[in-house]
């Protein structure tokens, strides 16, 4: 494959541009509650608290390892570790570059690397300190390392580590093992590519049992159980008004399968079956995580990334290598006028006056508790802006987690008993009887901004 140096121009272009708009405002923290839940997590697995054992998940352990890793390396910088997933990010791009650039040729190859990079679920998402884009990037490596273990069957080992890597950061990343599957059948990958692979993902799961083999139940349990349980339960997520939203996102879908469509009119009936072939897998892996919204019903559109991101690769590699036709020139002209108006708007981040409030709790905090205090929050932001340590047992104080049980009012009022102070602000209101449980442990309270404050505990 001989790629020419005006090529390489373009995509280092893209990826510049694609960096730029999804690096926007990186310093300021995301509106997705999940980043305060993760860095709260990173936070206090760095200040000597065990995973599984003593900070719940609800991921697989890949995930919060490689941020307590980055929490160590970046000195706590949230900006910092959203400027790492921009970067991988990046990474997951170049990957769909690749990937594309084999089967279909230059022109579809750069057009999915933008597709992936400003596809709904993503845009907003990248600079998000969160499990669901990473696992989709690790996924489309692995991916793409099976696409060439189908020549260089070695590289199979490197595909059964990283679609390992996805599933152990998300289980959102399982339609890429589907993908993987379907495309060693269909292409029918020599005998010694199955063993490269079987033993990658040997050596990837054999390391966590290793490392995690004594808390595996409750990295089960929260990785896996929840998921199901939130599923089947009536979850109560308090959101704003979304219409605008909600438009500018079905805007970006039908503008990526607009550009599916065009490439699809373009495919010669006599040519379709090999067309078809060719791009078995992204086809299955599209399948799929339709297929796993579906049954699942994600509660947030971020979730979705597992669909918007197989259909931004499908789309991209259907188009021709040359856009001579003029409708298919217009139509997807047209479909990227549609995906525009949502990478504009970007991620979510806290306003102005949120922050501020969160940084003046984060204060009375700091002056209500000893430098080693410990907080239990249902913000999990202000133990970290405090330089506080969370709870371990409470540092996930999620709706989900809330409203199915899975942290009752005995599980907060025992946290509560070995703390320095209690904040209550968004999911804890929600549990009757814990004020009356509060005021008998502490002798005193504040509240701000709705938000309040229960510190100086009653001696036993």
């Amino acid at each position: 494959m001989t790629i020419q140096r005006y090529e390489l121009a373009l995509l280092a272009a893209i990826m510049a541009f694609a960096t730029l708009i999804l690096g926007r405002q990186i310093g300021v923290a995301s509106a997705e509650f999940d980043e305060q839940v993760y860095l709260a997590s990173a936070d206090t697995l760095t200040r000597g608290f065990d995973l599984g054992r003593d900070v719940f998940t609800s991921q697989p352990p890949l995930f919060l390892t490689m941020l307590q890793t980055a929490d160590n390396a970046f000195g706590g910088s949230a900006t910092l570790m959203r400027l790492l997933l921009v970067l991988l990010t990046i990474a997951g791009s170049l990957g769909s570059w690749a990937l594309v650039r084999a089967r279909a040729g230059a022109v579809p190859a750069l057009v999915t690397a933008l597709l992936v990079a400003l596809a709904p679920g993503v845009v907003e998402a990248a600079a998000v300190v969160s499990a669901d884009v990473p696992c989709v990037v690790f996924g489309t490596l692995a991916l793409l390392a099976a696409s060439s273990a189908r020549r260089h069957p070695a590289w199979a080992l490197a595909a059964g580590v990283l679609i390992s890597a996805a599933i152990l950061t998300k289980l959102l990343a399982v339609p890429f093992a589907l993908a993987i599957a379907v495309g060693a059948f269909v292409h029918r990958a020599p005998c010694r590519a199955y063993v490269w692979f079987g033993c990658g993902t040997a050596l990837a799961f054999a390391a966590v049992l290793l490392v995690y083999a004594d808390v595996l139940g409750p990295l089960w349990h929260g990785a896996v159980a929840l998921h199901l349980q939130a599923r089947g339960a009536q979850v109560d997520l308090p959101t704003p008004s979304i219409l605008v939203a909600a438009i500018l996102i079905i805007s970006a879908y039908v503008g990526l399968l607009a550009v599916l469509a065009a490439g699809v009119l373009e495919v010669r009936r006599a040519e379709l079956a090999g067309w078809l072939r060719e791009r078995a897998d992204l086809i299955a892996l599209f399948a799929g995580g339709f297929a796993l919204c579906a049954v699942q019903r994600p509660l947030l559109n971020h979730h979705l990334v597992i669909v918007a991101w197989p259909l931004a690769l499908l789309a991209g590699s259907a188009l021709p290598a040359r856009l001579a036709s003029r409708r298919t020139l217009a139509l997807a002209c047209a479909g990227g006028l549609l995906i525009a108006p949502w990478a504009i708007h970007g991620r979510d981040t806290l306003d102005h006056g949120e922050r501020g409030s969160l940084e003046r709790v984060a204060e009375i905090v700091a002056m209500s508790t000893p430098g080693h205090g410990v907080v239990v929050s249902d913000l999990p932001a202000v133990p970290v802006l405090a330089d506080r340590t969370s709870a371990p047992g409470t540092v996930d104080p999620s709706y989900v987690r809330v409203q199915t049980g899975e942290l009752s009012l005995a599980d907060v009022t025992a946290a509560a008993r070995g703390a320095d102070a209690v904040v209550v602000g968004r999911a804890f209101r929600g549990l009757p009887g814990l004020q009356i449980a509060l005021g008998r442990r502490f002798t005193h309270s504040v509240t701000l901004d709705r938000v309040t404050v229960w510190s100086a505990p009653r001696s036993s």
